[in-house]
């Protein structure tokens, strides 16, 4: 079974610059991958997160 990935742009890293289609695409997926700065963008309730740090 093929599991697609996304890349999601998060812009600048403000809230007021994320696209609605980002947003959308987002809320679709079960796993959100990125760093700390980037996760805090999206909602994450009932999601796996996985967090990309310096290490």
């Amino acid at each position: 079974m093929a599991y697609p990935v996304k890349v999601i742009g998060i812009g600048p890293g403000s809230p007021d610059y994320l696209l609605p289609q980002a947003l959308k695409e987002a809320s679709l997926c079960s796993v959100l991958i990125g760093s700390a700065r980037a996760l805090r963008l999206f909602p994450t309730e009932g999601k796996e997160t996985r967090l990309i740090d310096k290490n």
